[in-house]
């Protein structure tokens, strides 16, 4: 973090130099990234399936946990 600071400080300097944050490993990092402004942020698809579901209430993600393992369920065509 300290040198994505530094870098957002000397950036500022010039018109054409934008601070990039690539390929982001959690979601957290999505959210440092932006609070510290950087200009770019490469994100992965699973980490922004993940972001996705910020602010959503502990109910509704079980929900659709739940609903997702029924799909699955029905797709896989095993019976007991």
């Amino acid at each position: 973090m300290p040198e994505f600071i530094k870098s957002i400080k000397l950036a500022k300097r010039y018109k054409n130099v934008e601070i990039l944050w690539a390929s982001v490993r959690e979601p957290y990092n999505y959210l440092q990234a932006k609070q510290l402004g950087c200009h770019i942020i490469t994100v992965p698809p699973g980490i922004i399936e993940k972001i996705e579901n910020f602010g959503k209430s502990f109910d509704q993600l079980t929900k659709e946990t739940v609903e997702a393992f029924l799909v699955d369920s029905k797709k896989s065509n095993f019976k007991i």
